[in-house]
């Protein structure tokens, strides 16, 4: 296995920089699901100290990314199908109340500013789109959860979302050869439900959603 390639960050940036340069090589799979990773090739790699490496790692693994080991040193987490039911299953259990706030609290413009990600889904060219398609799948996830005006169910997406991200990832060679429309249908239907203010069909309809893309990820991997 070849060590990653790394681009090096300008001295002055904080923590939380070298947290985002290790996270999108992660997600991005230019370190791969199990590899171990090595303080000192990080660090020289990134320019930066192995303390701010050290903490880095720490964060990305409270974040459930990685795996630390004492004695068997880091590793980049492999999901597995039990890690995707945990995963997806907490996602169901948040983004189910996050959208029944959003039918109660949310405005008309609100709703349409969701809306309006949905139908980006419909100008996406046909073919192997799967990483665009991704990111406004998340993209309408998180918006979701921003109209629920819920900080704490909004901090716990923003952790679980990146273990979301490796899910899909560590099937994304089989998501290239397969149709994902569901994800633009679902959203249009689950907009319409939430226009309609109605709670238990935006409820169900989102939690279908949620447990397609689980069984999608387990049949990918």
């Amino acid at each position: 296995m070849t060590s990653p390639t790394l681009q090096p960050l300008q001295k002055k940036l904080l923590s939380e920089n070298v947290v985002g340069a290790i996270r999108t090589a992660i997600l991005d799979r230019d370190l791969e699901m199990g590899q171990r990773l090595v303080e000192t090739e990080l660090a020289e790699q990134l320019r930066v100290s192995r303390g701010l490496i050290r903490e880095a790692l720490r964060l990305l693994a409270v974040e459930g990314l990685l795996l630390i080991n004492a004695h068997r040193g880091t590793f980049v987490l492999k999901p597995t199908e039990v890690d995707v039911e945990e995963i997806y299953s907490l996602r169901e259990t948040l983004e189910v109340l996050a959208i029944q706030r959003v039918v109660r609290l949310a405005s008309d413009e609100e709703v349409d500013s969701l809306g309006a990600i949905g139908e980006r889904f419909n100008v996406v060219p046909p073919g192997k789109n799967v990483s665009q398609l991704v990111e406004l799948d998340m993209e309408f996830h998180g918006r979701l959860f921003h109209l629920a005006r819920h900080q704490r169910v909004l901090k716990n997406w923003s952790t679980l979302q990146s273990q979301v991200r490796l899910c899909i990832a560590a099937g994304m060679d089989q998501h290239e050869k397969r149709p994902i429309s569901f994800l633009g249908q679902d959203h249009a239907l689950i907009v319409q439900a939430v226009r309609d203010r109605d709670t238990e069909t935006a409820g169900r309809l989102l939690a279908q959603h949620i447990q397609t893309g689980a069984e999608f990820v387990r049949t990918a991997m």
